[in-house]
């Protein structure tokens, strides 16, 4: 039969537990945290001939036919290889190009995850249209109008820091000049 002092007894610490130092120690230095946890191994493998099939990936297309396309009858036809799923991907594509190409909305059209003729963009997963692909169009548009300003000035021999674009048209040019 056990009484409240047998309790009492095994619940009291033995001896040697109040006068030794714990086994463990939680201080660490700089460099022992550096020797723990700073160590490691990194192995990079690069295979060019395998990125260089993905030209979408990272930076974008290679050279701006890739992107868009003008066609005669002034219709701007930009590509890329995001579906639009009811996620409104279309619409913000759409607009980020015109007002690159300070342009209506109405001459944009787009050809959507065509793999054949589109740049790849990665696939179309979650909200990553707008950061990853909006920035490629934009910059893609923004080369075309550039360039649109650039062949108007030397066309007409003024400097191009003087020209703008409008409504598709290139504005500033000597009067009565007009390039579209």
């Amino acid at each position: 039969m056990k009484t409240s002092l047998d309790k009492l007894e095994f619940t009291e610490p033995e001896r040697y537990e109040l006068h030794e130092s714990p086994f463990y120690h939680f201080e660490i230095s700089r460099r022992q945290f550096v020797q723990v946890l700073g160590a490691g191994l990194l192995i990079s493998v690069a295979v060019p001939s395998v990125f260089g099939q993905r030209s979408g990936r990272g930076g974008g297309p290679t050279n701006l036919a890739q992107r868009l396309h003008i066609g005669a009858d002034s219709t701007i036809t930009v590509f890329t290889s995001k579906v639009e799923v009811g996620q409104g991907s279309r619409t913000q594509l759409t607009q980020a190009a015109a007002e690159e190409l300070r342009v209506p909305v109405e001459r944009i059209r787009f050809i959507m995850a065509d793999s054949a003729v589109v740049p790849d963009d990665g696939g179309t997963a979650g909200s990553r249209t707008t950061p990853s692909t909006v920035p490629a169009i934009r910059k893609a548009c923004a080369a075309a109008r550039q360039l649109l300003v650039d062949t108007a000035a030397a066309t007409f021999g003024v400097d191009a820091k003087g020209l703008s674009v409008r409504e598709g048209k290139v504005e500033g040019l000597p009067t009565g000049k007009q390039f579209s």
